[in-house]
């Protein structure tokens, strides 16, 4: 039996918010590497990992470019990282 058309669309919804949610901490995460050097270097390493183990499977180009796009971001996130741990109460 198929949901309705509502059920979907608030499903995907959820899974977007979902999506968000974690790419930010992954984000806040990389800025705050004290590694930044060592933490691209082990993304690297997961994202292909993560990718072949992506293109294995019978999924949609989309879902393949949704990965990019994320690891893009989070790859970003890395490289502008200071490279010490962030403290927001010292002044």
């Amino acid at each position: 039996m198929a949901l309705p058309p509502e059920r979907v669309a608030h499903a995907i919804s959820f899974l977007v918010g979902e999506v968000h949610a974690l790419v930010t901490f992954s984000q806040a995460l990389a800025l705050s590497h004290p590694d930044p050097g060592a933490l691209l270097a082990c993304l690297s390493i997961f994202e292909q990992a993560g990718l072949a183990n992506l293109e294995s499977q019978p999924v949609p180009d989309a879902s393949v470019e949704g990965y990019r796009f994320v690891i893009a971001g989070i790859r970003k996130a890395a490289e502008a990282a200071p490279g010490k741990p962030q403290n927001p109460t010292s002044d």
